[in-house]
C-alpha cells in the first residue's frame, strides 16, 4: 500500500518554500515551458472546486521540490517530456568538470 502524498509542510526553511511556491506558479501560468509537470498541474487545476486553482500550485511546488532533490542526488538531466524523440540539436545548460552551468556555445542551438 502506498503512502498518501502530504501537503508542503512549515517545517523548514521558509525562503525555499516560497520559491517553489514562485516556481509554480510560473510553471503553470501563461510563460510556463510546456513540460509533463506543467500538464499534470493544469489538470489538477482544472478538477473543480473553487480553490483547485491554488491546490494546484502547492501540489506542483511540492512536486518540483521532489523533482529537483531527485535530479541533485542522480545527477540526471531533465527531460521535460521525455515521451517526445529528441531533435539532433540540443540547446541547454552544459556542466564542466567542476559541476558548474556553462552557457550554450553560439551555434549549438537551432
Amino acid at each position: 500500500m502506498s503512502e498518501p502524498q502530504m501537503h508542503i509542510s512549515k517545517e523548514g526553511d521558509f525562503y525555499l518554500r516560497t520559491l517553489m511556491v514562485q516556481g509554480a506558479h510560473y510553471i503553470l501560468g501563461p510563460f510556463g515551458q510546456d513540460s509533463d509537470l506543467r500538464r499534470w498541474g493544469l489538470k489538477l487545476a482544472e478538477r473543480g472546486g473553487k480553490n483547485a486553482k491554488k491546490r494546484a500550485v502547492v501540489a506542483v511546488a511540492r512536486k518540483l521540490a521532489v523533482l529537483l532533490h531527485r535530479l541533485w542526488v542522480s545527477g540526471e538531466v531533465y527531460e521535460p517530456l521525455p515521451e517526445q524523440p529528441r531533435s539532433g540539436k540540443r540547446c541547454g545548460v552544459e556542466l564542466d568538470s567542476n559541476n558548474r552551468a556553462q552557457p550554450p556555445r553560439s551555434g549549438d542551438c537551432a
